[in-house]
């Protein structure tokens, strides 16, 4: 005798993947820990108790609400934050939320409401890399420096184990998204701000920093205006995604928030997120072509064209123009062989060539010795600090990540998690482009990303265990008879 189908069908909702809850708008549950964070964040600039305060807030509204994902607001926010003081040991705010973000997730595993962590290739990879970076200890002629970068390197490994834990679901990625979306938003609106009364009053002057000619570039939280530029960039890139490939929910809160952080990287000035944005802009066009109509294509046209035309209508001419003779100064410096960063290229590779198999030691090529001569650039750095073992190891590690996330993107049909997936590669892409002009191995931003595409993996492989195990009449355990 089979099972009655009412009694399946029960059996089938009742599973947690199907659990349908009463929802509230994805905005209402966030607002008042973003603008809460936002306020916390400016004064952490001048505080790192505001930055621990912060950090802090954070996990007990996560606790209270009982909302893992209340911890991506953290994030988005306080990624470009790099002007807060020391706390300890080179800590950083977002290496103080790894000090939050591991406990509560054991805590919410303790709970049961997050699976058994699991380690997977990527995982390994991320390992086998660590291990390559301790191998140039070895060589390292300064302890100090390679200690102080692996220390780094730890905070963000367990920053990555916390992003790829909580978001163990598609409703949990779901709400951190939103999250997200909201933080960027409130970040781009407040750069914008800070912007405008820079050049009305003069205000601001930490925020917006001189640079190039005693002119100004938007920096905002960050004390370096290139590493604002990429943060703003991989949100640009990610929300362009959003829009191009899953415009069916708020198109028009996602074209405001492309519209405020392509001003914001308008404004940073930054040469490398100009350069890698112009690459990876018309990859992104190419690859989803076919979410793209000829009124889409035009109406983004014309509105890039607004925008640049109202940056320099309503900028001053003092801050714009002397930044465009940068640029094209950079371009007949680069094409006659004349630029700084070729010597400094040189310099490296000389170095590297007389150090090849474990480098000169982790860390050792950020003391002024070497930085002040080597190119801003993250492979080099890799290589110089830890030889071929290390880059090797490197380039293991993101090409796991990479193919555990082209993987999934061809293994699921659900719309969202493809969309969250080609938008987190892309980015990685963005970041990638943007690290042959900074050095960014130790960037927060590198391992967010990881962490993001590894959870989005696995709750695609979930699910595809899940539609496999209720087409062959298994669920949980239970054989559906006929």
């Amino acid at each position: 005798m089979g099972i009655p189908a009412q009694y399946v069908f029960e059996i089938i909702m009742s599973h947690p993947a199907n659990h349908i809850a009463m929802r509230t708008p994805p905005w209402l549950g966030t607002l008042l820990p973003a603008v809460a964070v936002v306020i916390l964040a400016l004064v952490a600039c001048k505080s790192p108790w505001a930055a621990v305060s912060m950090v802090v807030f954070l996990g007990a509204a996560a606790l209270t609400l009982s909302c893992p994902h209340v911890l991506v607001i953290l994030l988005a926010i306080v990624l470009p934050i790099s002007r807060a003081p020391y706390v300890g040991f080179y800590l950083r705010p977002y290496h103080a939320v790894a000090l939050v973000a591991l406990p509560l997730l054991l805590w919410y595993r303790a709970a049961g409401k997050i699976p058994a962590f699991r380690l997977n290739w990527a995982d390994l990879s991320i390992v086998a890399f660590l291990t390559c970076c301790l191998l140039s200890f070895s060589a390292s002629s300064d302890i100090y420096w390679s200690m102080r970068k692996s220390a780094s390197l730890i905070w963000l490994v367990l920053l990555y184990i916390a992003i790829r834990g909580l978001l163990h679901s598609k409703e949990a990625l779901r709400k951190a998204i939103n999250a997200a979306g909201l933080s960027m938003g409130l970040l781009a609106i407040g750069g914008l701000i800070v912007m405008v009364l820079f050049i009305t009053r003069q205000m601001f002057t930490e925020l917006v920093p001189i640079s190039a000619g005693l002119t100004p570039r938007l920096a905002y939280l960050h004390a370096d205006p290139n590493f604002y530029g990429m943060y703003v960039g991989i949100y640009l890139i990610f929300a362009l995604v959003f829009l191009l490939r899953y415009p069916t929910v708020n198109p028009w809160l996602k074209g405001v928030l492309i519209l405020l952080l392509c001003t914001n990287l308008i404004l940073a000035f930054s040469r490398g997120a100009f350069l890698a944005f112009a690459v990876i802009l018309p990859l992104i066009l190419f690859i989803l072509r076919q979410h793209i109509s000829r009124r889409t294509v035009l109406l983004a046209t014309l509105l890039l064209a607004l925008v640049i035309l109202a940056i320099v209508i309503t900028v001053p001419q003092w801050i714009w123009l002397p930044q465009w003779n940068r640029l094209v100064q950079t371009y007949a410096q680069i094409s006659t062989g004349q630029a700084p960063r070729i010597a400094q290229l040189r310099y490296a590779w000389g170095v590297f060539s007389r150090h090849p198999l474990l480098g000169v030691g982790i860390g050792v090529s950020r003391t002024w010795y070497y930085y002040l001569k080597y190119a801003h650039n993250m492979f080099l750095e890799i290589i110089l600090d830890t030889g071929i073992v290390g880059l090797i190891g490197y380039l293991l590690m993101i090409g796991s990540v990479v193919t555990m996330g082209v993987r999934a993107y061809r293994w699921t049909s659900d719309d969202y998690l493809k969309t969250v997936l080609g938008a987190a590669l892309m980015a990685l892409t963005f970041f990638h482009l943007q690290a042959l002009t900074l050095n960014t191995l130790q960037d927060v931003m590198l391992w967010v990303m990881m962490g993001l595409i590894v959870a989005t993996a696995i709750v695609v492989e979930k699910q595809n265990k899940l539609l496999h195990s209720s087409q062959s009449g298994d669920i949980d355990g239970v054989e559906v008879l006929s």
